[in-house]
């Protein structure tokens, strides 16, 4: 947990007081008032562009060709874009969710870092939506003997609670140096030409009043993105770096972070899905 400095600020009122001279009493009276304001806790989400948090963000991938992957005997790269616009499309694709990774720091404290990672760590994979196997979680199915493409999902896989638990479903792995033709499902975050911006608030409602304005450098404002890194299944990616020289009690986003993702040859024709999660420390 990130601990905060305070800053207090102390408010007080002049004094005042009331008489009246001459043959009638004289009374003086004096009040102090105090205000202490403490800072508030920085906080990361996924946003629209009006600064409302998106409750399910997503990222569409696909081959920058067709929005119709089909399986292949050969790997095939995809990419998507974390932090996006609604007028941009991604090959014949519906146009894609307006979204953009929010840092809102309401204190002095300037030194913070945002990464990214997949929510279940090391047992993470992209699971498919086709039921191979049907199962549950107190009677897990079997996956075929003859078939590499599937598992049997487990909470460590998904989360708990999950709709696939003790599924027999198909996956993908990211794992092994981000390339193409490795055979591996090997996934590359890039956030080093990311757009920043830094926002402003309209007071009456708190929702961000304008698109914000655009940093051409925020590494000479020290604040710094990260570069691209092979996602591999201990490694969060650092997306962006608040330091010491940075603006505090200030509202930052950040939008086209690259994702690239190998997709092994011979996958199974599916839907895949993967969990990920954006912490800031």
């Amino acid at each position: 947990m990130k601990t905060m400095k305070t800053m207090l600020a102390t408010a007080t009122v002049a004094s005042f007081g009331f008489g009246v001279f001459g043959n009638m009493a004289f009374a003086d009276d004096t009040t102090d008032l105090e205000l202490a304001v403490e800072d508030g806790v920085p906080v990361v989400f996924i946003a629209d562009d009006d600064g409302a948090a998106i409750a399910t963000p997503e990222v569409t991938m696909d081959d920058g060709v067709t929005a119709t992957l089909t399986t292949k005997f050969t790997d095939q790269l995809v990419s998507g874009i974390l932090g996006s616009d609604s007028e941009d499309t991604r090959a014949e694709s519906t146009p894609l969710q307006d979204n953009r990774i929010a840092i809102e720091n309401p204190s002095a404290d300037v030194e913070w870092v945002v990464s990214i990672g997949a929510t279940q760590g090391n047992d993470a994979l992209w699971i498919g939506t086709t039921v191979v196997v049907d199962g549950s979680e107190g009677s897990p199915a079997t996956c075929p003997g003859n078939s590499e493409n599937s598992v049997v999902v487990t909470a460590a896989i998904m989360g708990a609670g999950h709709a696939a638990l003790g599924d027999c479903r198909n996956f993908i792995d990211f794992e092994g140096a981000h390339a193409t033709g490795n055979g591996l499902g090997s996934m590359n975050i890039d956030p080093s030409a990311a757009d920043v911006f830094e926002m402003s608030i309209d007071p009456a409602d708190g929702s961000y009043d304008t698109e914000g304005t655009a940093i051409a450098d925020p590494e000479s404002i020290n604040i710094t993105r990260g570069s691209a890194e092979d996602l591999s299944v201990d490694n969060d990616v650092v997306l962006l770096t608040s330091s010491t020289g940075a603006d505090d009690y200030t509202i930052w986003s950040m939008k086209e972070i690259v994702i690239e993702q190998n997709i092994p040859a011979q996958t199974a024709s599916d839907t895949y899905n993967i969990d990920f999660t954006i912490t800031l420390v």
